[in-house]
Formats: C-alpha cells, structure tokens, sequence
C-alpha cells in the first residue's frame, strides 16, 4: 500500500486552525472568502472570525467573483515606462535650473521655457514631479543682476528683452530683476518699434513751443505780458498829444 504524502486531518472550521494549516497566502486568502463566496455568509460574520475588516473582504469577494483565482494573485508589477515617452535629461535639467534660478517660476511658465527652447512642452503635473525627484540644479548664481544694479543703459534693457525672448512672462521679468512690471512693457514696446536703438537711452523732446527763446535769461522769459488796463496809465491820452491852437501857434503870450 503506497505511503501518504499528506498528514491526515479532521475537517473543521475554526479560521485559527485552519490558518496554520495555510501553504500559501493565496490559499489563506481564498480560505477567508470561501465561506462568503460559497456559502453566503455575511462578510460582517466573517470579519469577526478572522480579525479582516468588513470593507476588505467585501472587495476581495466581489473581485472573486469576477475575476476567479486570478484575483488572489498579487497584480504583476506595470511595464516600465516607454523610454520614448520619458523627458530627455537635458529637459529636466532645464526645469530644475530654472526652479532655482527663479523660484517664483510656475510649472506652466517653466513649461513654456522648455517648448520654447527644445519644441516639448511637459505637462504641469510632469513638472512638479521633475522638480521633486529629479537632478539637482547645476545653477548657483543669477545671470542678470537686478535691473537697478547694471549700470548700462542698453544692458538694462537689453536683459528684458533675452528673457522675453527665453520665454519669460513679464511679471516674472519683473520680480527677477526687481524693475516695475510697466517698465517691462516700456522697455518691450521701444523694442518692438525701434530694435537695438530703442535699448539706448532717447534724446530729451521738448513739447511745441517751449524754450522759444534760448538766449534770453530765464527771468525775462518768464516776465508776465502787460495787461491793456496798465498800458492806459503808461500811453499818454489822445487829447494830450493835439498841437496847441490860437496864439500858442505863433508863440504869443495871451492877454
């Protein structure tokens, strides 16, 4: 007579017996939901018999019964992500130079930098997960000082006009380089209608008719005009400028 394999065991129900007896973790498992799959029994019931919560054995029972064995298993681990569909290193670099270069940069505004400079433009979300898990930033100083520290004229504007050019938005412009954000537009609209010769300081333009006369000191040119009512105490009166009559014409003496 060939030998048993396996130890002989009375059948019972108690889960603490039965769980000892267990190979696997998958066969512990279906062994909670047996009595609920098979039998009806509340998972409530059940829950009480083996210390699982009611909301977990309901959800492994309703994936039974959908799926059959197949859900006892542990879900095979999710394919590696396409290498094709992963940002390129010099992209991601870029998003967390940016980040500390700037930190007032949006992921939206450091994802239009990025389109700008390689033609791919990351989602927000992808952004946010560069800048936490991604390279650290090979960045430790600022390109342009503030606005107020470069002494050149045309350099000043000319740092408006690259970043612009970078994709910078202006209220970014603005707080990194500590300038007004209208000075900003200012400085934009003179490149846009003069190029290079709008970045260097403009003559003065005096309005129409100021400084009329150059060569008279400021104090005369300043003098108010005479009204009509003086000029009448200054001009002598019509009547007083008639030639004298009678005898007065031939220098005689009245009597």
């Amino acid at each position: 007579m060939p030998r048993r394999r396996r130890e002989r065991r009375a059948r019972t129900h108690d889960w603490q017996a039965i769980q000892q007896q267990t190979l696997w973790p998958e066969q512990e498992q279906y062994e909670r939901l047996r009595p609920i799959v098979l039998f009806g029994e509340t998972a409530a019931s059940r829950a009480k018999e083996t210390g699982v919560s009611e909301r977990t054995l309901h959800y492994q029972a309703d994936q039974f019964e959908r799926y059959g064995m197949v859900s006892l298993f542990p879900k095979a681990p999710a394919p590696a992500a396409n290498p094709g569909q992963r940002l390129p290193e010099d992209v991601r670099q870029l998003i967390v130079d940016l980040k500390a270069e700037h930190p007032g940069f949006r992921p939206h505004e450091i994802a239009r930098i990025c389109f700008l400079r390689f033609g791919r433009k990351p989602s927000d979300h992808t952004v946010q997960r560069v800048l936490a898990d991604g390279p650290k930033p090979t960045v430790t100083t600022r390109r342009y000082p503030p606005y107020a520290q470069i002494s050149d004229p045309y350099q000043r504007r000319r740092a408006i006009v690259d970043l612009h050019a970078q994709g910078w938005s202006h209220t970014s412009i603005s707080a990194y380089l500590g300038t007004p954000l209208h000075r900003v537009y200012e400085v934009l609209k003179r490149w846009a209608r003069l190029g290079h010769a709008g970045l260097d300081d403009l003559p003065q333009q005096h309005p129409a008719g100021a400084n009329r006369h150059p060569s008279l000191p400021g104090d005369v040119r300043k003098a108010p005009r005479p009204q009509p009512q003086a000029l009448r105490n200054v001009i002598p009166h019509r009547w007083s400028a008639r030639r004298p009559q009678g005898d007065a014409i031939q220098g005689t003496v009245p009597a």
